[in-house]
């Protein structure tokens, strides 16, 4: 039953895909492909939405939250919240304790403190019911470290075991993070990376609205009329 639900919701996720797509291009000036990837800072990524959290609330937030490509305005954008400082993410110290501090997974604050706290409460932490084989998926990520302290993140697509990292584009051009990525938007910091590819998730009717006076005005009218945009990632 399972499987069948999950087959369902990708089949109406790839409709809603290129459905919306094909509406964009109708009603837009200038709509990215979906496989657009940015060249951004992780710096510069300051708001977080949890997006797998609502996702939960309704079908068709279920279906926005598995549709790449989406432009909307709405309530959506006004749950995001600051990205919390670093050691305030428990991925990011467990991630600075694994890799810097050399600490095996399982003793470290992430496994000690905040698995721990949701498996005392749920009964179950991404998808495991003892922090024992938690730690041990764990050591997938030693893997993933290794390869961008080497390599950086060249493409939004590596790994493809796992999900492309993502951002929202806000009204104003600010980035956003989705649920998926976290780990290596962490790992990136732990290793001062200045850039990573990313790919557009959403954008906010508002934002595309700006890329559609870019193709308008041109790129001297334009920057001269919004010149805190020069050089943002999703307009060059």
């Amino acid at each position: 039953m399972l499987k069948a639900k999950k087959r369902f919701i990708k089949l109406i996720t790839k409709i809603a895909t290129v459905g919306s797509y094909i509406h964009y291009r109708a009603v837009y000036k200038n709509v990215a492909s979906n496989e657009k990837e940015l060249i951004v800072h992780p710096d510069s990524i300051r708001y977080i939405i949890n997006d797998k959290e609502l996702a939960n609330k309704n079908f068709g937030a279920l279906i926005r939250y598995n549709t790449r490509g989406l432009i909307f305005a709405g309530p959506f954008w006004g749950t995001k919240v600051p990205f919390p400082p670093e050691k305030e993410y428990w991925i990011y110290t467990g991630i600075k304790e694994h890799f810097i501090d050399h600490i095996d997974w399982i003793d470290t604050s992430l496994f000690k403190t905040a698995y721990k706290s949701q498996l005392r409460k749920e009964g179950i932490v991404k998808g495991y019911n003892s922090l024992i084989e938690l730690a041990d998926d764990y050591k997938k990520y030693d893997k993933i470290y290794d390869d961008i302290r080497k390599n950086g993140i060249r493409s939004a697509n590596d790994y493809a075991t796992i999900d492309p990292m993502s951002v929202y584009i806000d009204a104003d051009g600010s980035f956003i993070w989705t649920s998926n990525g976290n780990h290596r938007l962490c790992m990136a910091t732990v290793l001062g990376l200045n850039e990573m590819s990313v790919k557009v998730w959403a954008r906010h009717k508002e934002w595309q609205k700006k890329r559609d006076e870019l193709l308008t005005l041109g790129d001297t009218l334009f920057y001269e009329k919004y010149a805190h945009l020069n050089a943002h990632p999703d307009l060059v």
